[in-house]
């Protein structure tokens, strides 16, 4: 494609946060999402540390966090995070791309690599994701890589839509 961004993604460092605060204030990030813009930029630091931790030790899960960085210039264009569970290995997954690289195929090419990771690297079978029943962006997004929709759970105001998909070694190569 051309002009297309090239991508790395990299393991999530506390030290992220100083690029991600001021990307982070953007309102239209959160529409489909319930969170609010970090308050602070020290804020968003303990909750990278919280996430650069890993999960509590006894809870059965192991956290994973990624940033999505453009190759060329190092700026930060999203992140990437999973939740495995340890006992069943199926893992829940959830994406943020900052709305100036909407629509570019970033999304699709990152939340691709990250399934390819967790299947080669970490063994997992199946992959889950919630998404906003009006977040049509996301649903899409989530369909061409081969995700199905398996139920929609009441979520407060709103109903969240469950997709799931298998894992296995075949590569599902994304629509852009």
């Amino acid at each position: 494609m051309a002009g297309e961004v090239e991508i790395t993604i990299r393991p999530l460092e506390v030290s992220d946060a100083r690029a991600m605060f001021a990307e982070l204030q953007d309102l239209r990030i959160y529409t489909f999402i319930d969170q609010r813009p970090p308050e602070s930029l020290e804020r968003l630091q303990e909750r990278y540390g919280v996430l650069c931790g890993g999960a509590p030790p006894g809870l059965g899960e192991r956290w994973l966090n990624w940033i999505i960085l453009n190759a060329e210039s190092g700026k930060p264009l999203g992140t990437l995070q999973a939740t495995i569970d340890e006992k069943t290995q199926r893992a829940s997954i959830a994406y943020v791309l900052l709305p100036k690289m909407w629509g570019r195929g970033i999304a699709s090419r990152a939340t691709q690599w990250l399934l390819d990771h967790l299947r080669d690297d970490y063994e997992v079978t199946e992959t889950q994701v919630e998404i906003h029943e009006h977040n049509a962006r996301s649903l899409n997004l989530a369909r061409r890589l081969g995700f199905v929709d398996v139920e929609v759970c009441r979520e407060g105001d709103h109903n969240e839509v469950v997709l799931r998909r298998g894992l296995k070694d075949d590569r599902k190569s994304p629509t852009t």
